[in-house]
C-alpha cells in the first residue's frame, strides 16, 4: 500500500497524491494512504465512508470549520504518473485537487517551529564566536494552540503564558515542549518526558518533554 508522510513539503505531499492512480470510482488505496496517514495524528478520530475520509478533532465545542476537498481524478491524459520541470509540477489531479488536499493534510507546525528555533539557536553561538563575545544562553520552550493576533501583530493569550513558563523549564542545550506539541511533531519517538509540571496561571499540570536543541 502507498503511504504518505504529512509532515514533508507540501509539493512533495502533493506529487505522493497525484502518483496514487484515483481515477473516480478507483479512489480506494488513495483513501486508504489518507487514513493510515491521518490515523497515526494522535488528536484526530478517523473515519470510513467506503473512500471518503473523515478526520475530526473532539474538543466538544458547538461549532466547527469543516474543510472539504476530494481524492478523485478526471480520467488519465498521458498525465500520471506526475513531472516536474523546474519548479512546476505536472499530474493528474494535481490542480484538481491533490495540491489542496495536501495544504489541508499537511502537518508541520510544530517541525517547522523546532527547525526555526534550533537555527537561530546555532546562528546566534555562530555570531557570538565570530565576533568574540561571551556565550548568551537562550533558552526555548514550544506549545501548541490556539492565540489571539492584535491589530499591532502582537499576540496574546494562555497558549503564549504557556510556552514562557516552559522555557523557564528548558537548559541552554535543550528545548523543553509541552504533551500538545511534541504530539505534533515528526520526530517525538526522539523526545524525553520529563514529568507532569506545574506552571503559574496553569490550571492543570503539564506533560513536559525535552527535545535535543542540536541540528538533526
Amino acid at each position: 500500500m502507498a503511504t504518505l508522510n504529512l509532515h514533508q513539503d507540501v509539493d512533495l505531499l502533493t506529487a505522493d497524491l497525484v502518483d496514487i492512480f484515483s481515477e473516480s470510482g478507483h479512489e480506494t488505496e488513495v483513501a486508504d494512504a489518507v487514513a493510515t496517514a491521518l490515523a497515526t495524528v494522535p488528536w484526530l478520530e478517523v473515519d470510513r465512508d467506503g473512500d471518503a475520509v473523515v478526520a475530526r478533532t473532539n474538543h466538544g465545542r458547538a461549532e466547527r470549520v469543516v474543510l472539504a476537498g476530494h481524492l478523485d481524478t478526471v480520467p488519465a491524459a498521458d498525465n500520471f504518473p506526475s513531472t516536474r520541470d523546474e519548479d512546476t509540477l505536472f499530474g493528474l489531479g494535481s490542480a484538481d485537487m491533490k495540491s489542496g488536499d495536501a495544504v489541508m493534510l499537511r502537518f508541520s507546525e510544530v517541525d517547522d517551529a523546532l527547525r526555526a528555533v534550533r537555527e537561530l539557536k546555532r546562528d546566534f553561538a555562530d555570531h557570538v564566536r565570530a565576533i568574540e563575545m561571551e556565550p548568551l544562553l537562550i533558552h526555548a520552550g514550544l506549545h501548541y494552540g490556539e492565540v489571539v493576533i492584535a491589530p499591532s501583530g502582537d499576540v496574546f493569550g494562555s497558549t503564549v503564558n504557556l510556552a514562557a513558563r516552559l522555557l523557564g523549564a528548558a537548559g541552554t542545550d535543550d528545548i523543553v515542549a509541552s504533551r500538545a506539541a511534541i504530539e505534533r511533531a515528526s520526530g517525538a519517538g526522539a523526545a524525553e518526558f520529563i514529568g507532569e509540571k506545574k506552571f503559574k496561571n496553569v490550571e492543570q499540570p503539564v506533560g513536559c518533554f525535552r527535545v535535543s536543541a542540536a541540528m538533526a
